[in-house]
């Protein structure tokens, strides 16, 4: 959760305090809705846990998950700011360790 939280807060530019706060600006509530959404499901948090993790009730997970699909189906722009995260996330996630490897080898070959 915390790589999913990072990216989040990154790419709106809000803190982790932000957003688990009551706070309701546009940026803080967009953020927050991008968190509830990617850990039902892409983590596939149930309803429940998805609240508990984010401070809220289940009926603002369900109003949150129906507002952000029917999003999708009206804006293009939704579908790229998922997309963004998504590839931002997956720079977290999957490290490429072989370019690591070869980066080390190359270090090490330019001492000897």
């Amino acid at each position: 959760m915390e790589k999913i939280l990072k990216v989040i807060c990154e790419n709106y530019r809000v803190s982790k305090i932000d957003l688990f706060s009551k706070k309701r600006n546009l940026q803080i509530v967009k953020a927050r809705q991008m968190l509830i959404y990617f850990l039902h499901n892409f983590y596939k948090k149930n309803i429940s846990e998805t609240a508990k993790l984010t401070n809220r009730n289940h009926a603002t997970i369900i109003y949150t998950l129906n507002k952000i699909e029917s999003e999708i189906k009206i804006y293009k722009d939704k579908i790229k700011e998922i997309e963004n995260i998504l590839n931002d996330l997956n720079s977290y996630l999957i490290p490429n360790e072989i370019d690591l490897l070869k980066m080390c080898k190359n270090y090490t070959n330019s001492f000897i």
